[in-house]
């Protein structure tokens, strides 16, 4: 969902909607706190529209750290599968790659 529909829901007061990524979910309820300090005087506008500039710039970076996260889950997953074979066949660099990704070596 783009932070456009994301900004919609939220304006709408509706239920968080599913399937969203944790940036997602942050983001739109960031912006319903928005349109609420808004509606109840808590915020002007232009510091809303301040604030969501700043938010809005912040989440590019926060679905490009939760890709890089997700992508570093299933790569930790697939050389699971071959951790093991990596280890014991004998090849020093798979060995020192292995302890590399496991964290026992820098």
């Amino acid at each position: 969902m783009n932070p456009e529909q994301i900004e919609i829901h939220a304006m709408h007061n509706e239920p968080l909607p599913n399937g969203l990524e944790l940036p997602e979910q942050l983001l739109f309820m960031a912006f319903r706190w928005l349109h609420q300090g808004v509606r109840i005087g808590a915020l002007t506008r232009e510091q809303a529209h301040t604030e969501k500039t700043q938010l809005l710039d912040q989440f590019t970076d926060w679905m490009r750290w939760d890709a890089i996260y997700q992508d570093t889950c299933k790569m930790r997953v697939e050389l699971a599968g071959i951790a093991r074979e990596m280890t014991v066949n004998g090849c020093p660099i798979c060995k020192r790659a292995i302890a590399i990704f496991d964290g026992r070596k820098f």
